[in-house]
């Protein structure tokens, strides 16, 4: 190893430091159950708008997905960012017009169920959330795993342990600083991963200016650098629309984050405030790939990456690498903490655990938080053990199953969002109505998981299975909603029929 290799290996165990620092600093003297989930609703546009950012995309999560798709995608890349960003706003704005003050906030269930009443679409909805979470958490405790194991690659690769160790090790970093004090804590350490993912992206664009191309006859990927018909593709953007603009009122992460600042108005501030952090972190790496790609770099993993850095110009090895591996790897922290808090808020809503927690004892808070984490971990780190070898394939299915579950619950949220806006009074769903509408979303969740599975096994195609599926779901879970809907105006029929005969 090199001098960059110690720069960059002090560095992480520096800024882990950070973490820790940070954590002390933001903790609360008495943590209770509004401190602890939602850092005591006082969270401010300074709060609000470096955490969404940092948290709305792992940099390592991107940088994987661009390694191998960036020429096959191309420039239509961007519009992943464009139409999330756009969803975000459309989020906050709407949420503001139902006049209903952060302070009321609470989970994405709790919302429905406060609307309607219907208590087994309000269960599902929790379930399909702390599912698609624990999805994420082990995504990106998989893809920690990749980075933190690179000095340990062997030529037949890392091995089985090294890898579970580096997943478990990550997995209790973050334990460690959350428990501290929750939320809030949460906020202070994704401002500091903003730095460090911004210093590490410009550093990659410093790089990619100043390696010299392979050959001379190269150039930019098209728009759409894929061949596909006129349908596929658009579907495909369809598809990149209806998640993107729907993620933020289905991800339980949007609501807590909502949930825990001082208002509505806070919130779109802080979210605007940010937007240049948000445009460097989502664009400058789609460019940076295009521009390794036009001057012949094409890499098929971080190791190609890392391996290209280190022999680089002098510059590169001792500068640019450390930052950016520093980045890579502590960027991770800012989607794993989210996804343990929300996991912790999720379980903790009365619609999933059966009742509230009234708790104000800090060390039951921490206690329960910690032994609650330390058990998905090891369940998580027990499935990567076994899984790995065929994790490669299977990562992108995944990553396409995490925003089409949370998809499934669009039309319920929307519904409520909507209904609220216009000023109606709260829905009592039939039974029957309820019942109708959560067996349409387990309907909807079962087709895009048995998508998800046949795909990873090779038995749908590549293109558009997924895609495909979500839309299905989609309009399954929507049927299920109109059906809970038209069943309610029935209902109210029939008994107002009923007190004219008597």
């Amino acid at each position: 190893m090199g001098f960059g290799d110690y720069l960059a290996l002090t560095g992480l165990a520096a800024s882990a430091i950070v973490f820790f620092l940070l954590a002390r600093s933001a903790a609360s003297n008495r943590l209770t159950v509004s401190s602890y989930l939602l850092a005591d609703r006082t969270a401010t546009k300074k709060d609000y708008g470096p955490s969404m950012v940092a948290a709305s995309t792992s940099l390592a999560t991107v940088i994987l997905f661009f390694l191998g798709t960036v020429s096959y995608y191309g420039w239509t890349l961007l519009l992943c960012g464009i139409t999330y960003y756009a969803g975000q706003i459309l989020f906050i704005k709407l949420v503001g017009r139902t006049r209903i003050s952060t302070n009321s906030l609470s989970t994405n269930a709790q919302f429905w169920h406060d609307y309607t009443g219907a208590r087994f679409t309000s269960f599902v909805i929790a379930l399909l959330t702390v599912m698609a979470f624990l999805i994420i958490l082990f995504v990106e405790l998989y893809i920690g795993s990749v980075i933190l194991t690179y000095y340990f690659a062997g030529d037949d690769g890392v091995s089985g342990w090294a890898g579970l160790l580096a997943f478990v090790l990550l997995g209790s970093v973050v334990i460690a600083y959350v428990r501290v004090g929750g939320m809030r804590v949460v906020f202070q350490t994704d401002a500091w991963q903003l730095r460090l993912m911004l210093a590490s992206v410009i550093a990659l664009a410093i790089f990619v200016f100043t390696l010299p191309p392979t050959t001379s006859d190269t150039e930019p990927p098209a728009f759409g650098s894929f061949s596909a018909s006129a349908g596929t593709l658009i579907v495909f953007y369809a598809w990149i629309i209806l998640l993107n603009f729907t993620l933020p009122f289905t991800q339980l992460s949007s609501w807590q984050r909502l949930a825990s600042t001082s208002s509505v108005r806070e919130a779109m501030s802080g979210l605007i405030r940010s937007s240049p952090s948000f445009l460097i972190i989502w664009f400058l790496p789609v460019l940076c790939f295009a521009g390794l790609l036009a001057k012949g770099y094409e890499f098929g993993d971080l190791t190609q990456l890392f391996d290209t850095l280190r022999t680089g110009p002098e510059t590169s090895e001792g500068i640019l690498y450390p930052i950016i591996f520093i980045g890579f790897a502590s960027a991770l922290f800012s989607t794993a903490d989210t996804a343990m808090i929300a996991l912790q808020f999720a379980v903790s809503d009365k619609l999933l655990s059966g009742k509230t927690f009234q708790s104000t004892d800090e060390q039951v808070l921490r206690k329960r938080f910690l032994v609650s984490m330390i058990v998905i971990v090891i369940l998580l780190g027990a499935v990567f053990f076994v899984a790995q070898a065929d994790l490669g394939s299977w990562f992108m299915p995944l990553v396409y199953a995490i925003f089409g579950q949370l998809t499934i619950t669009a039309p319920q949220m929307l519904y409520a969002i909507v209904g609220h806006i216009r000023g109606a009074s709260s829905r009592s769903l039939s039974v029957l109505g309820d019942s109708l509408n959560a067996v349409a979303m387990c309907l909807a969740w079962l087709i895009l998981m048995g998508s998800t599975l046949l795909k990873a096994q090779g038995y749908l195609p590549q293109e558009m299975s997924q895609e495909i599926a979500t839309f299905i779901a989609v309009a399954v879970s929507t049927l299920g909603v109109l059906a809970a809907h038209i069943t309610k105006g029935t209902e109210n029929l029939s008994a107002l029929e009923a007190g004219q005969q008597s």
